[in-house]
């Protein structure tokens, strides 16, 4: 064999396992997202006597926390959130959205980790972002910054993940130093930041 039908012959090979490699990738993905959304969709909370699921259920775990924050600023201005984000993932949450947190890394994991070009990976993990509501990305936020999600927010800031947070969270749910504890990446093409915060680069 000639070393032009040689090298001919490798990129063909080369070519059928990109592919291969890209459908083992795009099926995996896909099994997985389906895990994290009927995961999500299903989430339980109990508050009082209310059974609640689904959106309902984030919904109320993300109001107890801001009310969580409210409370503890009261009586301690100058306590931080995460560490308040913290205790009551320990004591309060961590049944109820361990899982899911953990679930929604396997997934951003799989695309890092994935042999895709940048575009294509940002491509995926748009996808998994439109999968979050409201709720879910305040959530998001303060679990990256705790304890709980010290592996999850580089990716977290590499995939832009709170380009959709919504402007209603920023200085009362999201305060300033908060904010600055995230790269300015983590927000995309945000037009919801406000426009007297320092951004950091």
């Amino acid at each position: 064999m000639q070393k032009k039908e040689l090298d001919e012959a490798r990129k063909q090979l080369s070519e059928k396992k990109f592919h291969r490699d890209k459908a083992s990738f795009e099926t995996t993905f896909i099994n997985l997202l389906g895990l994290y959304t009927q995961g999500a969709s299903t989430l339980k909370y109990q508050f009082r006597e209310n059974h609640l699921e689904g959106n309902l259920a984030f919904d109320k775990l993300a109001e107890v926390i801001w009310i969580g924050f409210r409370d503890r600023w009261k009586d301690d201005p100058n306590i931080s959130a995460v560490h308040i984000y913290e205790e009551y993932f320990a004591k309060h949450l961590h049944r109820n959205l361990g899982h899911y947190f953990r679930t929604q890394y396997h997934v951003m994991k799989v695309i890092e980790q994935s042999s895709l070009s940048d575009d294509e990976k940002k491509f995926y993990s748009n996808i998994l972002r439109s999968q979050l509501t409201s709720s879910q990305l305040l959530l998001l936020f303060y679990n990256g910054l705790s304890k709980y999600g010290d592996e999850m927010k580089p990716l977290l800031v590499k995939y832009k993940m709170f380009e959709q947070l919504p402007g209603i969270y920023f200085n009362e749910q999201i305060k300033k130093p908060y904010f600055e504890l995230y790269e300015i990446s983590a927000f995309g093409d945000s037009q919801e930041l406000p426009a007297n915060w320092t951004l950091k680069s």
